[in-house]
């Protein structure tokens, strides 16, 4: 069954409102470090073939991820979704970066409308329907790429210190076991950050 998409949109925004109302335009209102995202950027950059055409970023909060991509990928189009209208505020459209308040799993792109479809950490926090979500959200990018789909996620397999009561640490194995039922190409990641783990699926 899907999750019951209203309940969790409500308590997503009501995490995400808290932060931003401490934080303001700050990385902990998106509940990590300066150091985290960077390295979770990284990461996700670099996995990007060479030639990649455009980008959709699911739960895109500030639209930091653009200028990382951009580096890399000067002409790339860049499209940023959130359901956070307080973080989209921060965001700038242009020639080549298009944001918009949108919920996949209830207004999806078109199939294969974007070449990589990418999710790093917007499901972090616990809100009850984690698993059954994550994977519904898994479904719902990989049927929007062309190519490559990514997400990044805390994972289980943390190490205590890492762990808290608000956050939602998925299991790797399972998830990597879901993924297989949407393609043979996947890569699982486990090693870039100590509570992190990275899921890459490719469309054959």
């Amino acid at each position: 069954p899907l999750p019951d998409n209203q309940k969790t949109l409500q308590l997503l925004q009501e995490y995400y409102d808290n932060l931003y109302s401490m934080h303001g335009m700050s990385t902990e209102s998106l509940g990590w470090s300066p150091q985290g995202q960077a390295t979770r950027f990284a990461e996700v950059a670099r996995s990007f073939p060479e030639n990649t055409g455009s980008v959709l970023d699911i739960g895109c909060g500030f639209g930091q991820l653009e200028p990382v991509l951009r580096n890399r990928h000067p002409e790339i189009r860049y499209t940023g979704w959130d359901i956070n209208a307080n973080m989209l505020s921060h965001c700038t459209t242009g020639r080549l970066a298009t944001f918009e308040q949108r919920n996949i799993l209830e207004a999806p792109p078109s199939e294969g409308e974007h070449e990589v479809v990418v999710l790093i950490g917007a499901l972090n926090t616990a809100f009850g329907d984690n698993d059954r979500t994550i994977r519904a959200m898994l479904a719902a990018m990989y049927a929007a790429c062309s190519r490559m789909c990514i997400l990044s996620a805390t994972s289980a397999y943390a190490d205590p210190e890492y762990k808290h009561e608000s956050m939602w640490f998925y299991d790797p194995i399972d998830l990597f076991t879901f993924s297989r039922t949407l393609t043979r190409y996947v890569d699982l990641r486990h090693g870039y950050l100590p509570h992190d783990m990275m899921l890459v699926l490719y469309k054959p």
